[in-house]
């Protein structure tokens, strides 16, 4: 059954001529008339014939951003209303409803400014029972700040190993989140709201795993280029006796790389670089003319070095301790060795 206002919506929308108590002067003139004839015919263009009243009505603004795709068009007709309401709550909550829809209101940047940097506490009360308002400063607020920090470039998992102590495969979601809500001004109410609206630092986190992601693949990549450069350096002085089993031994156990003992043993050099972590083959352990006890000692971490061997670790520990590609030259991490043995690139 129709309601008296469904009536006059047809007789509007068909053309047809009104009763003589309704013009469609007033018709043109009524929010909630004209926002259902908008509603039912999806017809925008019904916007230019409603009076100003009708567009500076906040419902009526509601109802074309729920109604239409946003766009310019949809955006000045929400700023037309911004810029011409006296009510503060109002213009927020079409502006948020308009951002909410992928939409940046221009009239309506700076209503939010004066409530930045404001101690969080005093939002929180202020706008009490306005939650979606609180919700988009909070997420504002945190966003930039941030964003000023995190950015595509910056060292963001070199922080958060150093603010937590951590190796980087150790590193999950609750350790990221707390990192950048530490990074937050020092506002307990702001910190406390963001940590149960995790989903309002969303996109730092994303950005931070991005970094984190990609330095995994970085140190992936360079740890095996120096693992191939060690196959490859000991492969060639492998005959020399002065490149004792006990030290490649030792080398193989301190880096988990019993790869590298196959490769040296059976003379080949098998680079993978599609693996993401060594392959660890145990079974060629006994292939090295090492003592049992020797071994167990190495195992134990108690096998005594003598200076010479101590000069060889100190300076693949000091290759593996290279966090950056360009700390990494092999030609000088082999003059070094060579020093030290006493043998020259063959």
């Amino acid at each position: 059954m129709y309601t008296n206002e469904d009536y006059l919506v047809n007789l509007y929308l068909n053309g047809e001529e009104m009763p003589e108590d309704f013009s469609i002067e007033k018709f043109e003139d009524t929010p909630s008339l004209m926002t259902k004839a908008i509603e039912k015919s999806k017809d925008i263009k019904l916007y230019d014939l409603c009076s100003d009243n009708v567009k500076k009505d906040y419902n009526f603004v509601l109802k074309l951003i729920e109604l239409f795709p946003i766009d310019g068009n949809i955006e000045d007709k929400a700023n037309y209303f911004i810029e011409n309401s006296d009510n503060e709550v109002e213009q927020m909550r079409v502006f948020i409803a308009a951002y909410k829809k992928g939409g940046l209101l221009d009239s309506g940047i700076d209503l939010f400014s004066q409530y930045y940097g404001l101690n969080f506490s005093a939002v929180l009360d202020h706008f009490k029972d306005e939650p979606d308002i609180v919700e988009y400063i909070a997420y504002r607020e945190a966003e930039s700040h941030l964003e000023s920090i995190i950015t595509e470039d910056c060292n963001a998992e070199e922080q958060v190993l150093h603010q937590y102590d951590l190796k980087i495969e150790k590193i999950d979601s609750r350790i990221i989140y707390m990192f950048l809500i530490n990074l937050l001004p020092s506002d307990s109410a702001l910190r406390g709201y963001i940590r149960k609206h995790l989903d309002l630092i969303k996109g730092p986190y994303d950005k931070v795993v991005g970094v984190i992601k990609d330095w995994k693949k970085y140190q992936a990549e360079l740890y095996l280029n120096k693992v191939q450069f060690l196959q490859e350096y000991f492969f060639r002085l492998k005959n020399n006796m002065e490149i004792d089993p006990e030290l490649l031994y030792y080398i193989a156990r301190r880096y988990d790389l019993f790869d590298f003992l196959y490769n040296v043993e059976e003379e080949e050099i098998e680079y993978t670089p599609e693996a993401d972590e060594t392959m660890l083959d145990v079974t060629c352990v006994g292939c090295l003319d090492i003592s049992f006890e020797t071994k167990e000692l190495i195992d134990a971490g108690f096998y005594l070095l003598n200076d010479k061997q101590k000069e060889v670790i100190s300076i693949i520990d000091d290759m593996f301790q290279s966090q950056k590609k360009e700390e990494f030259d092999e030609y000088v991490y082999e003059a070094a060795l060579n020093t030290v043995l006493g043998k020259g690139r063959k």
